[in-house]
């Protein structure tokens, strides 16, 4: 599969500092008012009317998202409920984030200048406002996560996570996570999760009707993913950087130093079509397993949805949108139908 890479991460920071070089303009989904898109910040403490993700990020995130996940997002972003879900999601947050909020560090240009640039650079290429983004320690692990609602969103990245990535697999991560943002998916899987858990309480039945409820909710996030990944892709522009960050992610604090990423997805797809009651524990996975994003992520570097979101010339041998949709499908049905390889 062709990847298209006619810039690299460092070539892009660079553009950053070009003399003259504009930042975009977008419009707030709620007041049509324009704004530079780094005069603001998506902060839980400033829940003001340039908070709001903007109708363009919007619908460029719509335009490379997974279908499902577009499709489902298209259905549920409407201003009722939006409303009803962002109460849901605020009470939740203040209980279970509350601590972590006041604990954790806020990346700013003063606490944490190189991770800053980072953030600032994700948020530019995505047309979004910059992001509230704190480290914590209490995240485990290689981890990051988001949170929120359209106007009370952060990301929590693990203290660990800067100590072990280079800077342009950060790039790829934390446009992974602004990704969810410009796509509405921290407010709706946040109130998702909610609705899950809530059906266990339920007497006798509570477990069957939770797993009735979370399973199409994890397939769903499994999509999601696919979505955010690409937002990845798109931020940090390498495709071997977002499948060495992928990688990483799996392997923890094992060295991806001189490791054959190709080869482990390629045994990992043999285990799998050996494997078949093992898949049924992937039903309760909100994430694909890595493998599957990494041959995901390849199919849309491929892509003439990659082209056309990049502003790339498109080529005769980058696949369409249909077959990107079709094969990415096909990659995500194999977790789900546990019969099928």
């Amino acid at each position: 599969m062709r990847s298209i890479n006619p810039m690299t991460f460092e070539d892009y920071e660079k553009s950053l500092t070009v003399p003259g070089n504009d930042k975009p303009v977008v419009k707030n989904r709620e007041t049509d008012e324009a704004t530079e898109v780094n005069a603001t910040t998506l902060s839980p403490f400033v829940p003001g009317k340039n908070a709001a993700i903007s109708t363009e990020t919007r619908t460029r995130a719509l335009g490379y998202a997974h279908p499902i996940d577009s499709g489902i997002v298209k259905a549920l972003d409407t201003p009722a409920v939006n409303a009803i879900l962002s109460k849901i999601v605020q009470t939740n947050i203040d209980a279970n984030y509350g601590l972590t909020l006041a604990t954790g560090i806020h990346v700013t240009p003063k606490t944490s200048p190189e991770l800053y640039e980072i953030v600032e650079a994700c948020a530019r290429e995505l047309g979004m406002a910059i992001p509230y983004v704190i480290v914590s320690n209490s995240m485990r692990g290689l981890n990051a996560c988001t949170c929120g609602t359209n106007q009370f969103s952060f990301i929590m990245i693990s203290s660990l996570l800067p100590m072990v990535m280079k800077k342009e697999e950060l790039c790829f991560v934390i446009g992974h996570e602004m990704g969810h943002l410009a796509m509405g998916h921290a407010l709706y899987h946040t109130a998702a999760q909610i609705l899950g858990s809530a059906t266990g309480f339920i007497p006798v039945v509570g477990s069957y009707v939770s797993a009735a409820v979370t399973y199409p909710i994890n397939a769903w996030n499994r999509r999601s993913e696919i979505t955010a990944d690409r937002a990845g892709l798109i931020c940090c522009k390498d495709l071997e950087v977002a499948k060495k960050s992928l990688f990483r992610l799996e392997a923890g604090l094992y060295s991806a130093k001189g490791v054959d990423i190709d080869e482990y997805v390629e045994e990992s797809e043999r285990m799998l079509a050996n494997s078949h009651l093992g898949k049924l524990t992937e039903f309760k996975y909100s994430h694909p397993i890595i493998p599957k994003r990494i041959r995901a992520l390849e199919l849309f570097a491929g892509s003439e949805v990659y082209a056309e979101t990049m502003g790339y010339q498109k080529t005769y041998d980058m696949i369409s949108r249909e077959e990107l949709n079709k094969e990415t499908e096909r990659i995500i049905e194999i977790m789900d139908n546990p019969v099928k390889s």
